[in-house]
């Protein structure tokens, strides 16, 4: 049977439009693949802001029935925040043959408590938070908190590898609130570990690694000179980077932080000079100088740095309302 023309025709235009089609969708899949690659990087990183928020979330429903106090885990012999891991009853052996070392001093609750992240700790003992909330996937140092049978029986986390975020030191007298702070929608509260903690840096209070991924990273170029890959991602005019305190976490890859404010919202941050006034987070505030802020110019920054503060003892005074000194 012989074909007429016009259904020919009409056949033809219909395959030119499906070869057409499959061009037009092979075109929008090379113009979405840069987009769709770029989305994967980030996604660790939103998940890590949603840990932090979740973290603000759960310390906002704290202070509630705390007299809006915020988490606080030390006791009145408390002298030290920097020794993670050293106040726990232990609930693990301290002989153990699944290749994790044991806890350090497994204690009994007669030991005082040296650690801030014991604070967060009472988020997973008594508020119910997991633990997983605590792990930042981004992080490769980091090491996700075996089940126990009661996380009350302990007060802090293993060791600084279980918990990837720095938190405001609340040890001695001040107390971190939500209703106290001047600017709390500037008020940085928690971020992502610290670089000076002692599983990163030489330099930490009581000695940390011998050649830790800080000393690394400092080590790559002793002064980021300006124009560098790194300079040009702060917020700031920077010329050098000498000291650990000006470096990001160790979190991303040292490129920035997710940081938790205290009316719960989460921001990435590419510099450590990112609190309110644009105060370094990794640092307490000088109180005793007046030089005149400029966001444009790094050396003023610098100048309310307390770069001795960062010893594993230092706290903030009782009426502190807007300096944010995340440890350990």
């Amino acid at each position: 049977m012989v074909e007429s023309a016009g259904a020919a025709e009409k056949k033809g235009c219909g395959l030119g439009s499906i070869i057409v089609g499959i061009i037009m969708v092979g075109l929008l899949a090379v113009l979405c693949l840069p987009m769709l690659l770029s989305i994967e990087p980030d996604y660790p990183r939103a998940m890590c802001a949603n840990n932090l928020k979740q973290i603000g979330s759960m310390c906002q429903m704290w202070g509630t029935s705390h007299r809006q106090v915020w988490p606080k885990g030390y006791d009145e012999a408390s002298t030290r925040w920097d020794d993670v891991g050293n106040t726990r009853e232990d609930a693990w052996s301290p002989t153990r043959d699944d290749g994790e070392p044991p806890a350090r001093e497994a204690a009994d609750n007669k030991q005082p408590i040296q650690s801030n992240t014991a604070s967060l700790w009472l988020l997973i003992a008594k508020a119910g938070l997991s633990p997983d909330v605590f792990f930042c996937s981004e992080a490769k140092y980091a090491k996700r908190q075996a089940d126990m049978p009661d996380f009350k029986s302990v007060r802090d986390f293993r060791g600084e590898s279980y918990c990837t975020y720095s938190y405001q030191n609340v040890l001695g007298q001040y107390k971190l609130t939500q209703t106290t702070a001047r600017k709390y929608t500037q008020y940085a509260v928690a971020a992502d570990a610290s670089p000076m903690r002692r599983d990163f840096w030489s330099g930490a209070p009581g000695g940390g690694m011998p050649v830790g991924i800080t000393n690394k990273k400092l080590a790559e170029r002793p002064a980021f000179s300006e124009g560098s890959e790194e300079s040009q991602s702060w917020n700031r005019d920077v010329k050098f980077i000498r000291h650990p305190w000006e470096l990001n976490s160790p979190n991303h890859a040292f490129k920035g932080q997710n940081v938790l404010y205290l009316d719960g919202h989460v921001q990435w941050q590419t510099d450590p000079y990112c609190g309110y006034l644009y105060d370094n987070i990794w640092l307490r505030r000088r109180t005793d100088v007046t030089v005149p802020i400029d966001p444009k110019n790094i050396e003023t920054l610098r100048a309310y740095n307390d770069e001795a503060s960062y010893d594993g003892k230092s706290t903030l005074p009782e009426d502190s309302q807007d300096d944010s000194f995340l440890v350990p």
